[in-house]
């Protein structure tokens, strides 16, 4: 009785000193630690009003405990007005909304600001009077006076103003209650990203992976809801602080889309749910990439909480669908969503003041959530309990299968054994007549090879026209495709000398024997037809060999190609003096030569010695050289080969690097050296091609 005495006392005293008090007046109690306050409310429209231009005005007095303001860009004052009766404890003023943008409190007392604090969550976290992710200002000691407090406040998102004023004691235990709350729910939620990790990495099942990805974004925007993420990850960086929030929204809606997908299994069991399930998703994706562009938070805000209403809404229609086609791990999944879709209509609805802001409806998504995740945790474990049924199932029936197999086994065993001891005996005289046909085959190629080195010519006969010379002949098999072929007559009293390098078409057996008929022909052009310059010859090669070939019924389009030299010498008897003049034509395979450092290269017609589209004389060109010059002939299967530290081709490239580092050694330690070169570059790798190179110096 007497305490409301001394109220009505004090709002008397203050209504005297003021006029008509525009306020409502709390007295600070040990009986009243936590009190609800009905703050009064000014919008200024022009966003120029200062302390002393508010104190002016009259106010709009709220009949609810929490300001509920929805989308506004403008910034609204508060007021209320305080008398502290036990000034032996200290009280707090508590806004329980960690996302109010800006904040600034006055204290007044006899028309003059006392304390002033600017906090918020645009502001570094450090500006805040305590370490806390709400905000809270410790009441200033009111000396026996009436206090009035204003507020200016700014929020881009849904305004809302939940305050209270707290004893000290009071708002020790209310943060040690909250503390053991969010504790406990974040702990539990940390338990459920565990556990099912654990799953996954054991099952390896993609719904319990989109899962544990859906848990974490979702805790980590419950986290930054909070004001925790703020305080712990961001505290000098509000504005990404804010932004992050959304991003975590829309990830853990993409995941939770995800998530269904695989649990409920919808592109195999139902492909109109699983397009209409993605289709709702695609707008979360450009939302994602709008938020960097275009980081707009009532925009944000907005589309957040549609969106996850919407999903959530598709995700109870999508999963009663498929509980009803079948699925009986859905019945967890429609009923989780149905308590998130609630949680997000309550929380939406709060956000547009349809709903009275207070402790179930700021919590309600924490609530919502939390029995989400139970009941989807209890939804995969069913899923996987099915699956273990019936893979225990499938199993049995396996075995069954097995030990039927088993008994038909043993029935057949015997004949299978004696058809074995058959069969072994037919293999054994099969393999002793292969062997046979084998050698045979074999004797005939090596006999064959000793007929493809006669027609060889003997490295003598080289070596009489050109003492300095060497000749690298590594067939791929026993017999060859390529091979090389010398020739000379006198006429008159001039020498003619030719020397070549060839390719015929293939290796082995069929190279070999398309190389006995280009040699052939190579020899009838020169010695049956008189011909002297190269390109003559290789023209009246390819007739030869067409002609050849042409007597037989199939179409065969073998040849080859070939570097052909042809080294002329005139005695001049009056003199007794030399001139020796160089002609070369070549079918695809180049001449090289090497003098003073210089390597100069002649390329060769286009156009193999064989059947072609468009056939063309062949080119005869005139060599200038001088003496002391290395010349070189080869076939493609040197630069061909596979090799070296890759696996790549040998190329031109380092053939003809080799040649320029080598032609000033001796003739023997040039061709030395150029197969070391090629063998190492080989290694263990199987030889691709037959391989020819002739070098010799003038």
């Amino acid at each position: 009785m007497l305490g409301t005495i001394k109220y009505w006392l004090i709002l008397f005293v203050a209504g005297h000193s003021i006029g008509s008090y525009a306020h409502n007046i709390y007295l600070l109690q040990r009986q009243k630690p936590i009190q609800e306050i009905k703050l009064s409310h000014h919008c200024d429209s022009t966003e120029t009003k200062t302390i002393k231009d508010i104190q002016l005005l009259n106010f709009e007095k709220f009949t609810v405990s929490a300001v509920n303001l929805t989308y506004t860009k403008l910034p609204h004052w508060f007021a209320f007005s305080y008398y502290n009766e036990n000034t032996e404890e200290n009280y707090y003023l508590h806004f329980e909304n960690p996302l109010i943008d800006s904040i600034e409190v006055f204290f007044v007392q006899d028309n003059h600001v006392i304390e002033k604090h600017v906090f918020g969550d645009h502001y570094t976290f450090k500006t805040r009077n305590y370490n806390l992710p709400d905000f809270l200002v410790k009441l200033p000691p009111n000396a026996n006076k009436v206090v009035d407090v204003y507020l200016k406040i700014k929020c881009e998102i849904s305004l809302l103003a939940p305050v209270k004023l707290y004893s000290e004691s009071a708002l020790i235990k209310t943060f040690t209650e909250l503390s053991w709350g969010t504790g406990l729910y974040y702990g539990a939620l940390l338990f459920i990203f565990l556990f099912n990790l654990f799953l996954y990495t054991r099952l390896k099942d993609k719904s319990y992976l989109f899962y544990i990805t859906f848990l974490f974004c979702y805790g980590m925007s419950l986290f930054n809801f909070d004001g925790y993420m703020f305080k712990y990850m961001f505290p000098n960086f509000p504005q990404l602080n804010n932004l992050a929030l959304y991003f975590w929204i829309y990830a853990s809606t993409i995941f939770g889309t995800w998530f269904a997908i695989s649990f409920l299994e919808l592109k195999r069991t139902w492909s109109f749910g699983y397009k209409l399930i993605l289709i709702s998703n695609i707008p979360v994706y450009v939302f994602i990439i709008l938020l960097f562009i275009y980081p707009d938070i009532i925009f944000h805000d907005i589309v957040c909480s549609i969106f996850a209403a919407l999903v959530s809404l598709i995700g109870i229609i999508v999963g009663v669908t498929s509980w009803i086609r079948g699925n009986k791990s859905a019945k967890f999944y429609s009923i989780a969503y149905t308590f998130v879709l609630t949680s997000v209509i309550i929380y939406v609805l709060k956000d547009l003041g349809m709903l009275p802001s207070n402790s179930f409806t700021e919590y309600i998504m924490h609530f919502g959530s939390g029995i989400e995740m139970i009941l989807l945790s209890l939804g995969l474990a069913d899923k996987y309990n099915r699956f273990k049924a019936a893979s225990e199932l499938a199993q049995q029936k396996i075995i069954e299968n097995l030990e039927e197999i088993q008994k038909l086994q043993n029935i057949t065993n015997q004949e299978l054994e004696e058809k074995v001891r058959v069969r072994t005996q037919q293999i054994n005289e099969q393999k002793l007549t292969l062997e046979e046909k084998q050698k045979e085959i074999l004797d005939s190629i090596t006999y064959a090879k000793r007929l493809q080195e006669a027609i060889l010519p003997p490295k003598k006969f080289i070596d009489k026209h050109l003492p300095q010379n060497f000749i690298l002949y590594k067939p791929k098999d026993i017999v060859a495709g390529d091979f090389y072929w010398s020739y000379s007559f006198v006429l008159d009293n001039t020498t003619h000398y030719y020397i070549a390098a060839a390719d015929s078409t293939g290796h082995g057996v069929p190279g070999a024997l398309v190389s006995i008929v280009c040699s052939n022909a190579l020899f009838r052009s020169v010695k049956e037809f008189e011909l002297q310059m190269p390109g003559e010859i290789l023209n009246k090669t390819r007739e030869l060999v067409i002609e050849t070939f042409e007597k037989s019924d199939a179409d065969v389009k073998d040849g080859m190609d070939i570097s052909l030299i042809h080294i002329k010498k005139t005695i001049y008897p009056e003199t007794g003096e030399i001139h020796t003049e160089i002609n070369w034509s070549g079918a695809n395979n180049p001449l090289w030569y090497i003098y003073n450092n210089e390597l100069i290269k002649i390329k060769p017609d286009k156009q193999a010695i064989g059947k072609v589209d468009y056939p063309k004389p062949f080119t005869t060109h005139r060599v200038k050289y001088e003496f002391g010059t290395c010349f070189y002939l080869f076939t493609d299967g040197f630069a061909d080969q596979f090799g070296g530290p890759d696996g790549k081709k040998y190329k031109y490239k380092q053939l003809e690097q080799i040649l320029l580092s080598s032609y000033t050694e001796s003739i023997g330690t040039q061709r030395t050296i150029i197969e070391q070169s090629f063998d190492n570059w080989k290694g263990k790798l199987e030889q691709v091609d037959d391989v020819c190179v002739i070098g010799f110096k003038l």
